[in-house]
């Protein structure tokens, strides 16, 4: 089905076409003869299949006890909406225990992806008091413990706790 000169497509939209004064375009516009799918948008938008409470239950009877650091970097994530990177990164200090929030923030051996990335992201109390029963047990700087230490200024994407992320998302 042939489209319209004005909706061929949005590269060639009414407004476009008004901006460009005096260029000459060729006619017909390119993808003139090409559907635009409207009637299909809809059924090819990704819907979801997960479950997240029964994911929320299943990390909390496999992972809590057997692979704490595992089960740390899935509440960061779920449950903060933190990067990786910023889990695998993320020292106590950046935890606000008594404002129920999570510093994101540079430090020495992490940058935030953007100026925009760093701030305060507000935490549920429950995951508050989980993470106080893992700081009590810490044994270093970071949240996630790791026998590996950053590297801040490789030009390759590196995390500390990679084999907890692989075996995670395994």
């Amino acid at each position: 089905m042939k489209q319209p000169r004005e909706s061929v497509k949005p590269i060639f939209s009414k407004w476009i076409i008004k901006q460009l004064h005096g260029i000459k375009l060729p006619d017909p516009l390119p993808f003139h003869e090409v559907d635009l799918f409207k009637e299909h948008t809809r059924a090819m938008r990704y819907c979801s299949q997960i479950d997240p409470d029964e994911l929320i239950r299943g990390a909390w009877a496999d992972l809590e006890e057997k692979h704490p650091e595992q089960y740390k970097i899935f509440l960061l994530c779920i449950f903060a909406g933190l990067r990786r990177n910023e889990v695998d990164k993320l020292l106590w200090q950046s935890v606000r225990w008594n404002d129920c929030r999570i510093r994101i923030e540079a430090h020495p051996w992490f940058q935030t992806k953007s100026e925009q990335s760093q701030g305060d992201v507000p935490i549920e109390p429950e995951l508050l008091e989980t993470l106080r029963s893992y700081h009590e047990l810490r044994e270093g700087d970071f949240v996630i413990e790791s026998g590996n230490f950053p590297r801040p200024g490789v030009i390759y994407e590196h995390y500390r706790a990679e084999k907890e992320f692989s075996m995670l998302i395994a």
